[in-house]
């Protein structure tokens, strides 16, 4: 690889497996889905979005099978103005 090439992200898709009950959670996932959870302030799943976004993953497949009040899949791409 030369130059700018090896910058270049080696995987820019990314499917997230975000199901299941939370059982394990207790009451914590009573009313919020797991997912949801608050960490540090921020949804869990916003902390593993924003971990991808910062290596290079553009496009991202979630799936929700279990997740209450959500479809089983959920795709979004990072708009061009934010793909840095």
């Amino acid at each position: 690889m030369v130059g700018s090439d090896r910058l270049r992200p080696i995987m820019t898709k990314a499917v997230i497996l975000a199901a299941g009950k939370g059982t394990r959670m207790g009451d914590l996932t009573q009313e919020i889905p797991k997912p949801m959870l608050s960490v540090q302030g921020r949804p869990i799943l916003e902390h593993i979005v924003e971990g991808l976004k910062e290596v290079g993953v553009r496009e991202f497949h979630l799936i929700t099978a279990g997740v209450p009040r959500s479809s089983s899949r959920i795709s979004a791409t990072v708009p061009a103005s934010e793909s840095g």
